[in-house]
């Protein structure tokens, strides 16, 4: 971006266009002149540099262009502060020899000087150069990044379109190609944002700085970073309202295509974002080992033409939670969205606020937000997870108790109940003590009479058999959880050694 009084704008029957820079020779000889005063400028002072940028200045008619290239040039500076011995210690020693008395003639001047640097062990020169090394003016231009005029030129009109766009009231988009890259630019950035399908075309509108209360020119930068994704898309279009301020506010239309894509730069501007807030919420909670499995960006929403982007998606067996990270808010934002939200026929969803980036006065709004600071609250988001999953259960255990369900089989896993009757693991446990013909071992429902045939087949063993031969038995049987078995028939394990051959089986309270 670009200072605001450096925008250069037209405005005609109430449209707002940016002077953009035409890649013309004598558009290309003007850059390339600029670049050849920096090139030229390496290990001199930014006084001499902003002198003989003042001399192009005053050669050409258009002082905001010429201040807005040198703007993108100084950019790819790096000045350092020259000096023998530190600036401040350097005025402080000299201050001190003059004491109250000012010299008033150059000798007075050099005589104080002198003895500060005989002091000091450098030259009066040195001296001198040092006094006022770190001001701006006098610091020295150590290296310069040269670009090609072209290049300048293309810089200079991405930097005026989002100078432009830092006073919008509203932006909306629509790109072909680079959909998903878009959005995610939008949420990394911590956007104000709606997307939805028109016309089979995916149309994205985003809330302007200018609409907003509080944060205005933090969003405003989010904004205008936000355009080198947009101008990256095969094809593209962007309409925004943008406010002028006059006596009265006024609002104007501004629009721009891919058709003006070759006044921009062609290079990759590196949006591969990655937000850090999204990344440690996602390792804390990974390491938690909850059962519910995180998952990143999953699949888009549809409600009604309007498309949700979650962040995340807390998934568990036949189970799913999403949540969107919100950036910048507004509390009519919040409501908007909670309104789309409430649309979503069987899936639920989270929103997690920061409190520190409400853009307007900050009041809490019922619905499924969580409010927070710094970081996501890994424990109130469990805390919904588990009442999102009671709330399961409870459905489920009403279904099932409405269904006539045929148990036919004298053991039975209750993974194997849980995905035949599409529910969790969870529920198939609740739903099992409720039953009078199975008993519940383990993980698995069992028969009476399978119970009965297993008791008597042990009963003809001897008092006391190893572990693994009365495992083998039971396993015949079809049961897997060996030793809760065991435990419902009254028997007890006796462990001699960590050998297995050394483990046996007897009844509870037998003799060894």
């Amino acid at each position: 971006m670009l200072p605001s009084e450096l925008l250069r704008v037209t405005i005609r029957k109430g449209k707002i266009h940016p002077k953009f820079a035409r890649i013309t020779q004598e558009n290309i000889e003007i850059a390339n002149e600029l670049i050849e005063i920096f090139k030229s400028s390496i290990g001199k002072k930014k006084e001499e540099l902003s002198f003989k940028i003042d001399e192009i200045e005053n050669s050409y008619r258009d002082v905001k262009f010429i201040r807005g290239l040198e703007t993108l040039l100084l950019r790819k500076c790096e000045f350092a502060i020259k000096s023998s011995i530190s600036p401040a210690h350097a005025r402080k020693l000299v201050f001190e020899e003059a004491g109250n008395k000012i010299p008033t003639t150059k000798e007075e001047r050099r005589k104080i000087l002198k003895k500060v640097a005989d002091e000091l062990g450098i030259t009066i020169a040195e001296l001198d150069n040092s006094l006022f090394a770190d001001l701006e003016d006098e610091q020295i231009l150590m290296k310069f990044s040269a670009i090609t005029p072209e290049l300048l030129l293309k810089l200079y009109n991405l930097s005026l379109a989002q100078t432009l766009l830092f006073k919008a009231a509203d932006l909306e988009i629509y790109t072909e190609g680079n959909f998903k890259q878009l959005l995610r630019s939008i949420k990394f950035l911590g956007l104000m944002y709606f997307c939805e399908k028109r016309d089979g075309k995916i149309i994205i509108n985003v809330e302007g700085p200018l609409s907003l209360l509080k944060l205005t020119e933090k969003y405003g930068t989010s904004l205008a970073k936000l355009l080198p994704t947009i101008i990256k898309a095969e094809k593209w279009r962007i309409r925004a309202n943008i406010v002028k301020r006059y006596d009265i506010p006024r609002l104007f239309n501004f629009e721009l295509d891919s058709r003006n894509k070759n006044l921009f730069p062609e290079y990759s501007l590196g949006e591969d974002y990655d937000s850090s807030i999204e990344e440690k919420f996602a390792l804390e909670f990974n390491a938690l080992k909850t059962g519910w499995k995180l998952k990143r960006e999953p699949e888009a929403l549809v409600v009604n033409n309007q498309i949700l982007i979650p962040d995340f998606s807390f998934e568990k067996e036949n189970m799913k939670v999403y949540l969107e990270i919100v950036g910048f808010w507004t509390q009519d934002y919040l409501q908007k969205k909670l309104q789309k939200l409430s649309q979503v026929k069987d899936e639920n969803l989270i929103m997690a606020v920061d409190k520190k980036l409400a853009c307007s006065k900050f009041k809490e709004i019922k619905g499924k937000i969580i409010y927070y600071e710094n970081k996501v609250p890994i424990k109130e988001i469990l805390r919904i997870l588990r009442e999102f999953e009671k709330n399961q259960m409870k459905k489920e255990l009403k279904t099932l108790y409405c269904k006539d369900i045929n148990l036919n089989k004298e053991v039975i896993k209750l993974e194997v109940l849980a995905k035949e009757q599409n529910i969790t693991i969870e529920t198939a446990k609740e739903y099992a003590k409720a039953l009078k013909d199975f008993v519940l071992i383990g993980d698995e429902l069992v028969s009476p009479e399978k119970i009965s045939e297993i008791r008597k087949k042990l009963e003809t063993l001897p008092e006391e058999i190893g572990y693994e031969k009365i495992s083998k038995i039971i396993k015949k049987e079809g049961i897997t959880n060996i030793n809760q078995m065991l435990s419902y028939l009254g028997y007890e394990i006796v462990w001699g050694s960590l050998d297995m051959n050394s483990v046996i089986v007897r009844k509870k309270g037998g003799k060894l």
